[in-house]
């Protein structure tokens, strides 16, 4: 037979509750844990419960630090399991979390890609730097491949011009074919493909 446990006392701690059993064990609970688990004072609990409790509080703890996260930083999927792991989180846990954040719609690596994009764009970088990005954030291939697609060549095209005009500008104290060189490998570093690039040197030169 198992040894029951009695709830002692619930106590406020800053956001979430401290919940003392008559073992001496202490337990982190936020309020769905408490109504899950009926933890007031007096409650009966057994050694089943306790560990079904001690896994939930974890699952409802790094769930609280989750979306305290994404209220600050957006991220994808990938991401979000590496920062629940370097909290405590077991792989498995991690991917549930991030599962329930993903049906909840505040995680869609759809959208963080599309936003990924775009930002690096108007920053100058071209489809190969974005895609080492994407796979730096882990996310799918396919993911990151789509949203590439949705986007008009015309648009890295004036990203390359634009970042090629200023960086020939530096490029004055060379001749026309090291500085063509030149050009030619910053715009590569940059992420633009070949072909971007010979279309964007008679504008830029």
């Amino acid at each position: 037979m198992t040894n029951e446990l009695k709830v002692v006392s619930l106590k406020k701690n800053k956001n979430n509750y401290v919940v003392l059993l008559s073992d001496g064990t202490e337990i982190e609970a936020n309020e769905d844990l408490i109504l899950k688990y009926r933890l007031v004072e007096k409650h009966i609990l057994d050694e089943d419960d306790l560990n079904k409790i001690k896994d939930d509080s974890l699952y409802f703890k790094l769930y609280d630090k989750s979306l305290n996260y994404l209220s600050k930083n957006s991220t994808s999927k990938g991401k979000m399991v590496d920062y629940l792991i370097n909290k405590g989180a077991s792989l498995d846990l991690a991917n549930k979390i991030v599962n329930e954040l993903e049906n909840r719609k505040l995680l869609d690596d759809r959208k963080y890609m599309q936003a990924l994009c775009s930002h690096y764009i108007r920053a100058g970088y071209g489809k190969l730097y974005i895609l080492n990005i994407a796979y730096k954030y882990k996310i799918e291939k396919s993911i990151a491949n789509n949203a590439l697609a949705e986007i008009d060549e015309e648009e890295f095209i004036n990203s390359c011009i634009c970042v090629g005009k200023k960086k020939v500008k530096t490029l004055n104290k060379y001749d026309e074919y090291n500085k063509k060189n030149k050009l030619i490998i910053y715009l590569q570093n940059r992420g633009f493909e070949y072909d971007v690039i010979n279309q964007c040197l008679k504008e830029i030169l």
